[in-house]
């Protein structure tokens, strides 16, 4: 493996010789000493480590088998600390438990430049709930494995950890919500902060302020970066939201949805129960379970694109043509049997991929797509769970929507902090009314300090700024549909010009931001926005490879990825079937 990357690395080298990202020339002159830098004086900053790394020297924790980091300046600190009201701490499943809370909130960063700068700066997105702060390496997206990371590209790049602290011994997630400040920090308040003071620190130490910044994340990263497209629009030139979490109080009211919805289906099932006394929910939704609607949608919709390749690009059709009251073609005549489903458990699956609701039946999210990769181990990671057997002692894995997604409904997303929250049985309209909810300790509820809703990118433009957004259609935590009607909301305003400096792609078959055994999960978002920002050229398309961890695609297969509403259509090619240069970007027929 290291030989192959070291062979990127090369290849990387000869291509970007000219500029992936910065200037055409790089400077490798600091105007100061690393060192020095610790001795700068900026507004509400303590530098704590200012390190000269050599090359070769340094081992990525991060990627442990690209070679050792570049040559770097390594600056380690913390902005606006401060002692707020203290985060209690708690179990996985949100329950306070006893010890004394961690009042000290700061927002702490990492910096890394490059001597080899490219002249760029690269604000890397958080995931969770925050509250680490990563090696700022710059992570590639989509797949994370093809491309290089952006430190190893030239960017200087800093990574955070939004003002509060999730380590094992001051553990502040998610308590940290009894925090109106921390909250406001963790929702939108670091990025505003802290760029400008990340900026300082690249302009001091390299005598010239970066030429391009960008903010690439996904998840809750890719939130904060539409946050910085509609907040700080100023401070970015290209953005890469992917799989964005830009509703997340919303969505956590649909994990809860859903497992109301698995659990009535566990019970049908036959299930045990967790230390809550909840019903455990795996049964209700086994990998063979959700095989079999995977399957009956990939039958509905796999050749809507022109090739039966156990992939759905031409999703637009598949929604008009699977009919989930199909799933009834699945139902057992009488006992459960793993190739049939109980009526309970196709209830169930049909409910949770409408949507959750109130009591008036009004929607409260957003539907989801049906699609083939839906029994992927990283789907049922974060809707039902899954059993592991790590050392041959079997493990139950409970679902991510029933421990990190309940701490945030309890502590980040009510108001005020609600403990007794409760993912099985509090109704919809209650958690409607949590996230909605302000007092005047939390004056901004959840959905203001957290929600990245707004069109209104004229700032943005007016700064010549390009974003791309992209979705896994098998995203298992935020809907591509929902992330779809942004888009949609944002071309209604600014029509025709809309795709001048914004584009959506959606990826088949991926999971939450990579993975998927149908999926093509390996592509390059950093050098398409570079491109777009730094060289004009928009991105008609980005090709996507197989993804390290598909079990059903074969390896080396490509495609292109299109910008909404296009969709990949197989046209042909003496490439044949698995070669991205067989297919065309088409807009799907009304």
């Amino acid at each position: 493996m290291t030989g192959v990357i070291v062979t990127l690395m090369a290849i990387w080298m000869v291509i970007c010789s000219s500029g992936c990202g910065g200037p055409d020339t790089v400077r490798t002159d600091p105007a100061v000493s690393c060192a020095s830098v610790a001795r700068l004086s900026l507004p509400n900053t303590q530098i704590t480590k200012a390190e000269f790394v050599p090359a070769n020297s340094t081992p990525s924790t991060t990627y442990p088998n690209l070679p050792d980091m570049p040559e770097n300046c390594l600056i380690q600190g913390t902005v606006d600390t401060r002692i707020g009201v203290p985060a209690p701490p708690m179990d996985q499943f949100g329950n306070l438990t006893a010890g004394t809370g961690n009042p000290i909130y700061a927002i702490q960063f990492e910096l890394r430049m490059p001597t080899t700068w490219n002249g760029d700066f690269f604000f890397t997105g958080g995931s969770g709930n925050d509250g680490v702060v990563g090696e700022a390496v710059g992570q590639s997206l989509g797949g994370g494995t093809a491309f290089l990371p952006a430190l190893y590209r030239g960017f200087a790049v800093i990574t955070q950890n939004s003002g509060h602290t999730a380590t094992t011994n001051i553990d502040q997630n998610d308590g940290f919500g009894y925090d109106p400040q921390a909250r406001y920090d963790y929702g939108y308040q670091q990025t505003g902060t802290l760029t400008p003071i990340a900026k300082s620190i690249v302009k001091s130490y390299f005598g010239t302020s970066p030429v391009h910044s960008y903010y690439i994340g996904c998840s809750n990263g890719g939130r904060e970066a539409m946050v910085a497209s509609q907040r700080w629009g100023n401070m970015f030139d290209g953005i890469v939201a992917g799989d964005p979490g830009f509703r997340l109080p919303h969505a956590a009211i649909a994990e809860a949805w859903d497992t109301q919805q698995f659990a009535k289906a566990a019970v049908a099932v036959g299930t045990t129960l967790d230390p809550n006394g909840n019903p455990v929910l795996i049964p209700g939704a086994s990998e063979s379970d959700l095989a079999l609607v995977g399957q009956l949608v990939l039958q509905a919709c796999d050749t809507l694109d022109g090739l039966q390749d156990n992939m759905i690009f031409n999703m637009a059709a598949c929604k008009k043509t699977f009919d989930p009251a199909s799933l009834s073609a699945l139902q057992c005549p009488g006992t459960k049997t793993p190739t049939c489903l109980l009526p309970e458990q196709i209830s169930a699956i049909q409910k949770v991929f409408a949507g959750p609701v109130d009591s008036q039946g009004n929607p409260l999210y957003s539907d989801w797509p049906y699609d083939v990769d839906i029994s992927d181990v990283y789907w049922r990671m974060w809707t039902v769970g899954y059993i592991s057997a790590p050392n041959n002692v079997v493990t139950i894995n409970y679902a991510a929507n029933d421990t990190q997604g309940a701490q945030s409904a309890m502590y980040l997303f009510s108001t005020p902090p609600n403990p007794s929250l409760n993912m099985f049985t509090t109704p919809m309209d209650d958690f409607n009314s949590e996230i909605n909810a302000t007092d005047p300790t939390f004056t901004q509820s959840a959905t203001t300090y957290m929600e990245a809703t707004s069109t209104n990118l004229d700032t943005f433009r007016a700064n010549h700024g390009k974003i791309i957004f992209y979705h896994g259609e098998s995203d298992p935590v935020f809907s591509m549909y929902d992330t779809v009607k942004y888009y949609e909301n944002l071309t209604s305003k600014y029509g025709n010009d809309t795709g001048s400096f914004a584009r959506l792609f959606l990826i088949p078959g991926m999971n939450h931001c990579e993975h998927g055994s149908y999926a093509l999960d390996s592509f390059d978002p950093l050098t398409a926005i570079v491109n777009w920002v730094e060289k004009g050229t928009a991105p008609d398309s980005m090709i996507a490879g197989t993804s390290p961890n598909s079990t059903a695609l074969p390896a080396g297969r490509t495609r292109p990825l299109c910008p909404y509403p296009q969709f990949a259509q197989y046209t042909g090619g003496p490439g044949g079937s698995e070669d991205a240069a067989s297919f065309t970007c088409v807009a799907p027929s009304d």
